[in-house]
């Protein structure tokens, strides 16, 4: 329904427009950068609104279950597409999988979904502008992306947290190589389990606009799976770190 050639030629096509969509969709300003405040607030929104998302009553949300990861979605109220949220039990403590899912040097080496992370700027010891590089999805139906986000890191005694929403970072300007998509609020969260610290619930939320000329068919269809797929590859790589002793 969707060839894989057909698709890609038409991405390639539409990606200068898309980037200049892009820009003028999510520009906090006039071709300006961003304030430090403004950035601050708009992470600390983010991170506000993945907690509403997770402490949401779920029971109208369409769900998928597959080898204990539950994954949920409904239609998002932030842009045409839909908010998965997907949750697994992790057999290992939660600063140990954090670790893992939130800096970018260690999960690019196990997360074979991304392809390359860096950090563009520094704000404070939390809070920084990250762009990653994600790579082909469904089989290359869905071309590699690129997106620059906003990254927040909050630490409390329930829980553990990696935030982030795309911007528009003057400094870093759409690639013509690789169509820019947009994060919308989206994050992961290691919550601890009161009755076992040597677990943790896993959430991973999720709302990716690839941008381009993908159907919205088709990453409806393929985003439960992208998303659930996470899980195993995440314990795969904790449980060789362990074997290998390096946790």
């Amino acid at each position: 329904m969707f060839p894989t050639e057909e698709l890609q030629r038409t991405e390639n096509l539409s990606e200068q427009a898309t980037n200049i969509k892009v820009e003028e969709n999510y520009k906090m300003g006039p071709s300006r950068q961003p304030t430090i405040d403004e950035l601050t607030q708009l992470a600390h929104e983010t991170a506000r609104k993945i907690e509403g998302y997770v402490s949401e009553d779920r029971q109208t949300w369409a769900k998928k279950k597959s080898n204990m990861i539950i994954v949920h979605s409904r239609s998002s109220t932030e842009y045409s597409g839909k908010l998965f949220v997907a949750e697994s039990i992790i057999n290992f403590s939660p600063e140990t999988v954090f670790e893992f899912v939130s800096t970018g040097s260690t999960r690019v080496k196990w997360d074979k979904a991304i392809k390359h992370i860096e950090t563009l700027e520094q704000l404070d010891q939390d809070l920084f502008i990250q762009k990653c590089l994600v790579g082909s999805q469904a089989g290359g139906a869905i071309s590699s992306r690129e997106f620059v986000d906003l990254v927040l890191i909050k630490r409390s005694t329930d829980s553990l947290s990696h935030t982030a929403v795309s911007i528009d970072y003057p400094a870093c300007p759409p690639s013509p190589k690789c169509i820019r998509g947009f994060n919308h609020p989206l994050g992961i969260i290691c919550s601890r389990i009161p009755s076992d610290p040597n677990k943790c619930r896993v959430t991973n939320i999720v709302q990716s606009d690839p941008c381009g000329k993908v159907p919205h068919g088709l990453i409806d269809t393929v985003m439960p799976s992208i998303v659930s797929d996470f899980f195993p590859r995440l314990e795969k790589a904790l449980n060789k770190a362990k074997s290998d002793q390096r946790i």
